[in-house]
């Protein structure tokens, strides 16, 4: 058993019939009412769950959903619970990379008319039509939201090393950045010591009694020279 298969096991210990109660039809409005989160938070997927549980479960998952729009749709003619049964596993096949909230906010977004409506019947073509467009969405949203995770990543990088910068100044006086460079800084841990004992090796290396590794150094001055 895989590591996610574990885990969601250890999260859901009742097992599949807990992930079928949490994650019923009838909290669809709740769930996606925090449309990121449904999008991109820590709900399973349809694959996780297919390899966990079996493939019935998450098709029977799917078709509780769908049986739950069919019911909703208010037109004359339902989904058959054969149509119910091959449209649940095209979209476990095609799709299973979805999470389940991602699932129901596709479903909030057709019954929401997001895509149309039905015209007499509830058609399992036009479902999956609208599901089609939905996966358009959903590749523009997670692009979004990729770009937006690597702007935040860059920024914090940033600021990190602002502030390693301003800890350097701070911390080696002008005096003994002759003998420890800001890389230098960095590279071999002197970061990270107490200021008494950085106060301890700054004078060592001030006095001659220790010296940086040359190995290091030589690496640390390929480095500056590849930057400049």
């Amino acid at each position: 058993m895989s590591r996610t298969s574990q885990a969601l096991i250890e999260r859901y210990p009742g097992g599949a019939a807990e992930v079928l109660a949490v994650f019923n039809p009838s909290m669809q409005i709740q769930f996606c009412r925090d449309e990121e989160r449904a999008r991109f938070g820590a709900a399973p997927t349809v694959g996780l769950l297919r390899r966990t549980f079996g493939r019935n479960t998450a098709e029977s998952w799917l078709e509780i959903q769908l049986e739950d729009l069919s019911e909703f749709a208010g037109v004359h003619n339902k989904l058959s619970a054969k149509q119910r049964t091959e449209l649940a596993a095209i979209m476990a096949d095609d799709y299973g990379h979805y999470r389940l909230t991602e699932f129901m906010l596709f479903f909030q977004q057709i019954k929401r008319g997001t895509f149309g409506k039905f015209y007499g019947a509830v058609d399992p073509i036009v479902i999956l039509e609208a599901l089609a467009a939905f996966d358009v969405q959903r590749s523009g949203a997670w692009q979004a939201f990729r770009d937006a995770e690597r702007r935040r990543a860059t920024a914090a990088a940033i600021d990190e090393a602002e502030a390693l910068r301003a800890r350097y100044m701070l911390r080696v006086a002008e005096a003994d950045r002759c003998h420890l460079s800001l890389l230098q800084y960095r590279m071999l841990g002197f970061d990270t010591l107490p200021n008494d004992a950085l106060r301890r090796e700054l004078a060592a290396l001030r006095r001659g009694e220790k010296t940086l590794p040359a190995d290091i150094v030589g690496l640390l001055n390929v480095i500056n020279q590849n930057n400049d």
